[in-house]
């Protein structure tokens, strides 16, 4: 298992910066927004206590996922504008206390990329499957790059989210296909006619009740989410990256599942999914990534 991940919070872009962290809490700056988040993991002692005072607003959880709130330290706001990756995303606060934006996606996204350095020459641009697409920073950041993107994810909301990233970075509509629909259904029939793509990014969650009578728990579906995905890649120069953020599927886990459908000219590639902290040496784990893809030729 590699180990490596982003080690320089630069590398991220200039808009995003983990300030501190410590006490079960996050300091995040957001372009021209500093936020202060819970975080269960932020077990050990904050660097910088002077920093905290300047968030601009802090999140307050609530009983459920839906009556959090927000406090601010001036004029209350809600949607703003940052370049991530290089790509111009809208944020919102919510009031689950998320953003819109994962910032640890991020960390990912040029190393699919690269898996395609060696890849033949071809006419036509490479194709990608985004499930549980969110907001769509991976499928804004592909089809920036000429990507032909398959975005789906079951939320609405979500959608008409992904499509205002796509409007903002003036990416042309024949670049993307929205799909609402429950991914692994999607995914379902994707296998049966027979689809194919150069890479699958799969994002899923630790649960899912599509339906009152419809719910999974990561655990149980994921090693055939990993086979179905294996089964629409491309035979020679397909790619296949999986995160999670269920603590109890680390990289080691997802590294076998994706050994377990590997064929002879593929590798896999493990690593933690993590956040670096600005000015330290320290990282925010915040879940795990698998990767497989062709050998070096």
């Amino acid at each position: 298992m590699s180990s490596n991940h982003i080690k320089n919070s630069s590398d991220l872009g200039n808009d995003y910066a983990l300030v501190d962290s410590g006490d079960g809490l996050k300091l995040e700056r957001f372009g021209s927004v500093t936020l202060a988040r819970p975080s269960s993991v932020c077990l050990w002692k904050r660097r910088s206590p002077q920093a905290w005072k300047q968030a601009d607003a802090t999140f307050v959880p609530g009983r459920d996922e839906e009556s959090g709130a927000w406090n601010f330290r001036g004029k209350p706001f809600e949607t703003w504008e940052i370049e991530y990756v290089g790509c111009r995303l809208v944020l919102r606060l919510l009031k689950n206390g998320q953003v819109g934006l994962f910032p640890e996606h991020g960390t990912y996204l040029q190393q699919i990329e690269s898996c395609f350095g060696a890849r033949p020459s071809q006419t036509e641009s490479p194709r990608l499957l985004n499930l549980f697409a969110y907001t769509g920073l991976a499928s804004t950041y592909f089809a920036s790059r000429g990507w032909t993107v398959t975005h789906v994810d079951l939320s609405k909301k979500a959608l008409t989210w992904a499509k205002s990233n796509f409007e903002l970075n003036k990416i042309p509509e024949n670049a993307i296909r929205f799909i609402c629909d429950d991914a692994l259904k999607f995914l379902q029939r994707e296998v049966k006619r027979g689809a194919k793509y150069d890479a699958v990014i799969v994002d899923p969650p630790s649960f899912s009740r599509v339906s009152k009578e419809n719910y999974w728990e990561l655990e149980n579906i994921i090693a055939n989410v990993v086979g179905q995905c294996q089964a629409v890649l491309s035979t020679d120069w397909g790619t296949l990256a999986v995160t999670c953020h269920d603590p109890g599927i680390g990289a080691e886990m997802l590294a076998n599942l994706l050994r377990d459908v590997a064929n002879p000219s593929q590798c896999v590639i493990a690593q933690e999914l993590a956040v670096p902290e600005k000015d330290s040496d320290r990282v925010l784990p915040t879940g795990s990534f698998a990767l497989l893809a062709a050998k070096t030729r």
